[in-house]
């Protein structure tokens, strides 16, 4: 179920590439609210565990671990169950990671979740660019790259927006098991709407 870009000389649907960009964006978007809100988190997990800053530091560090660790297999499980498969289950493990952690009742187990949530972001970013070689024309492929990647800084930065706010109202248990919903129900969604080229649809 790899896919590759169309023959040479042919052109998805223009419209069908914008739809399919804006699916891989949501993509890339709600998986960075997970792990670059982390340190949006990271003050409320200090007061709730009583954690030093080199303790506090220790949060950012699990979840890039996680990333790290899975990294090099993920392009193979990528190739292996295709890339829509592989954007549901990073969607619906990040959220849920996220979602877990506002029951945490240890900062050992903070830490677990946290590394965990790294290992299901590790897919992201080779099915979405994945994604974006099958559909866009080779002359827009590094401005659709680009664009996809926006997603990335946009995620960070609704998380470091939405999560201290939640957090204020309602406490961070509940803010992140919100964002966490927000993320899965999304993320799913985006990946969902995802599909092949249908010249790749249509390969043996």
């Amino acid at each position: 179920m790899q896919m590759t870009p169309g023959r040479v000389g042919e052109r998805p649907p223009r419209a069908g590439n914008r739809r399919m960009l804006a699916r891989l964006l949501g993509i890339q978007l709600t998986a960075a609210m997970v792990i670059l809100g982390v340190p949006a988190i990271t003050p409320a997990l200090r007061d709730e565990f009583s954690l030093s800053r080199a303790g506090a530091g220790l949060l950012v560090t699990a979840a890039f671990l996680g990333v790290v660790a899975a990294s090099w297999p993920a392009g193979r499980i990528v190739n292996a169950v295709g890339v829509r498969r592989s954007m549901m289950v990073a969607s619906l493990g990040l959220g849920g990671s996220l979602a877990l952690l506002g029951i945490a009742p240890s900062y050992a187990l903070v830490l677990v979740v946290l590394f965990v949530a790294g290992v299901f972001y590790s897919p992201v970013t080779p099915a979405t660019n994945a994604g974006v070689v099958a559909w866009a024309p080779s002359g827009f492929r590094t401005r659709a790259m680009a664009i996809k990647q926006m997603g990335v800084t946009a995620g960070a930065s609704i998380s470091a927006a939405l999560i201290p706010v939640l957090t204020a109202r309602f406490g961070w248990r509940t803010a992140v098991a919100v964002v966490g919903t927000l993320v899965a129900v999304l993320g799913l969604a985006s990946a969902n709407w995802f599909r092949r080229p249908p010249e790749v649809r249509a390969a043996p």
